[in-house]
């Protein structure tokens, strides 16, 4: 499977992670490349969008919270996004990607509630072979996205909500 782009291939995730959205679950984009499909889910699910950062973050405590990345090779970076998720108190934490590898998913096996990927290919040699544009995504970028949701007020924070 090919995805033309990362926003293509947050449409096509969000198709797998439509069963969440009666949950209302928060969206963390890993940055920066987990930001344009982040987004699309975010969308899909009308849910909450934050990039996930070291401070000032949507408050996941007793929630489902998805972290979105554009893919995972190692699955190291995930896992350190599901290690703080957790610590900050989320109630199920998932992660999803359109594409990663096995190496990644058992990485994540014993620490995340539920992985979701489209595509595990048996030789996976690097994220971006699975997409026709894998351009890097600038901080500019990222700002442009987030502001691109909107805000709203949840628990007495303004995060960026999908719409």
């Amino acid at each position: 499977m090919e995805f033309l782009d990362r926003a293509d291939a947050g449409r096509r995730l969000a198709s797998e992670l439509k069963p969440f959205t009666e949950e209302w679950p928060v969206i963390l984009a890993l940055p920066r490349g987990g930001v344009p499909v982040a987004l699309e889910v975010a969308r899909a699910l009308h849910a909450p969008l934050d990039v996930l950062a070291a401070a000032s973050s949507v408050p996941v405590g007793g929630r489902t919270v998805i972290a979105v990345d554009d893919g995972l090779a190692s699955g190291l970076s995930a896992l350190a996004a599901v290690r703080e998720i957790r610590r900050r108190g989320a109630r199920q934490i998932v992660v999803a990607a359109p594409v990663c590898s096995g190496k990644a998913a058992s990485t994540l096996a014993g620490e995340a509630d539920r992985i979701v990927c489209l595509e595990a290919p048996p030789c996976m040699f690097a994220v971006g072979m699975s997409y026709r544009d894998f351009a890097p995504v600038s901080d500019e970028q990222v700002a442009a996205l987030l502001a691109e949701a909107g805000t709203e007020e949840i628990s007495g924070h303004a995060v960026p909500v999908a719409r």
